[in-house]
């Protein structure tokens, strides 16, 4: 969504693809994740703070719970200009089910290439060992 991955990006300009997210419905969490998990916010009025469990927020639009935690992604990268913030939220379409008014412009899917669930490679078994003999050592 930031555009990193094309060759013409610089960091200052906005220039992402627009991204579609289908099927948020079927979201699966681990572990009890949807009740351990917060979420908060905080409005500009006195006393304005709210918080709310994950499968509240579920339960009343699931799409809301993806828009978050891609707010949360976006802002994980330290971003201080608010345009930079908020355009590539802007470039997402989120969607509970299969169907979307996008169909004419023939989105190409993209598969997941992530070879673990949650992203780190803990289980590699390069990464198993703690220490392994230096080569000039032997």
């Amino acid at each position: 969504m930031t555009g990193q991955h094309r060759p013409d990006f610089t960091p200052g300009m906005i220039a992402g693809d627009q991204v579609i997210i289908t099927n948020i419905k079927d979201a699966v969490m681990t572990g009890d994740s949807w009740i351990r998990v917060p979420i908060t916010w905080q409005t500009a009025y006195p006393g304005g703070k709210y918080r709310v469990r994950l499968s509240e927020m579920y339960e009343r639009d699931p799409c809301m719970v993806m828009w978050w935690f891609l707010k949360d992604e976006v802002n994980h990268h330290f971003v201080r200009k608010l345009k930079m913030r908020v355009a590539p939220l802007e470039k997402a379409w989120l969607y509970e089910d299969s169907i979307h008014p996008h169909a004419d412009k023939h989105p190409r899917p993209i598969t997941w290439k992530d070879p673990s669930p949650t992203g780190w490679r803990y289980k590699d078994p390069q990464f198993q060992q703690r220490w392994r003999p230096n080569e000039f050592m032997q």
